[in-house]
C-alpha cells in the first residue's frame, strides 16, 4: 500500500541532517580560512575538506560570506557563554575579570582554526571593534565580546567605571592576542593551560598596578 505522507519524525531527521552538514561545513571552512585565508578559499575547497558535495555546501549556505558570518557569530557567542559560565559563583570582581581573561585565552587555544584565522587577519583585537576592520559581521561579533569584557572591567574598581573600563578591556584583549600569537609562533610549545595561566597572571599584575596607582593618586 502506498504511503501518502512521510513517516512521523522524518522532518526532524531532515532538520538534524541539515544541521549536521552545516556544522561539518563550518568546521571545514574554519580550517581552510586559517590555512589559506578567506580570499583564497574556494567553495569547492570547503566541500572537499568537509567531505560533502558542492551541492550540499550551497544547499546549506548561500556562499563563503554567509559561512564566515555564521562562523564568527557562533564562535563569539560560544566564547561569551564560556566566560559567563567561568565567572559564575565568583564574588570578587577582580577574580571574575581574571577568570574571564583566562577563559578567552583558553577558548582561542582550544579552537586552533579560529585562533589562526584571526592571527592571520593581522589586525588588533583590542581596537578592531572600533576601527571598522573585519569582514561581514566579524566587527559586530568582536564588539559583542569587547562590550562583555568592558562591562566586567567597569566593576573591577571605581576608577575604571567610565572610559577607563574600555581601556582596561582593550589592554586585556591585547595581552591575550600577544600571548597567543607568540605561542603559535613558537610552535605551540607549551600546554594551552599554561599560556592561559600566564595571561591570567599578567592581567592580575595589570589590575594590581592600576590599584596601586589609584591609591597613590588618592594620597596625593
Amino acid at each position: 500500500m502506498a504511503l501518502d505522507r512521510a513517516p512521523t519524525g522524518s522532518g526532524s531527521l531532515r532538520k538534524a541532517r541539515r544541521e549536521m552538514y552545516r556544522q561539518q561545513i563550518m568546521a571545514a571552512s574554519e580550517m581552510r580560512f586559517a590555512e589559506v585565508g578567506f580570499a583564497n578559499t574556494k567553495m569547492s575547497d570547503i566541500a572537499r575538506a568537509a567531505e560533502v558535495s558542492l551541492a550540499t555546501v550551497y544547499a546549506s549556505f548561500d556562499g563563503k560570506d554567509e559561512i564566515w558570518d555564521e562562523l564568527n557569530s557562533v564562535r563569539m557567542t560560544e566564547l561569551v557563554e564560556s566566560a559567563t559560565s567561568a565567572i559564575d559563583g565568583l564574588d570578587s570582581p577582580v577574580e571574575q575579570f581574571v577568570a574571564a581573561a583566562v577563559t578567552v585565552a583558553t577558548f582561542f587555544a582550544e579552537h586552533p582554526g579560529f585562533l589562526d584565522l584571526h592571527i592571520n587577519e593581522g589586525f588588533s583585537w583590542a581596537t578592531a571593534h572600533a576601527a571598522g576592520v573585519g569582514r561581514g559581521n566579524q566587527q559586530a561579533a568582536w564588539e559583542m565580546g569587547f562590550e562583555a569584557l568592558a562591562d566586567l572591567a567597569s566593576m573591577v574598581s571605581p576608577d575604571s567605571a567610565a572610559g577607563g573600563a574600555r581601556v582596561l578591556a582593550g589592554l586585556t584583549i591585547a595581552s591575550v592576542q600577544v600571548h597567543l600569537t607568540e605561542w603559535v609562533r613558537s610552535g605551540r610549545d607549551q600546554p594551552a593551560a599554561e599560556v592561559a595561566a600566564e595571561v591570567g597572571a599578567h592581567v592580575r599584575r595589570l589590575l594590581e598596578g592600576r590599584s596601586a596607582a589609584s591609591d597613590r593618586e588618592a594620597r596625593a
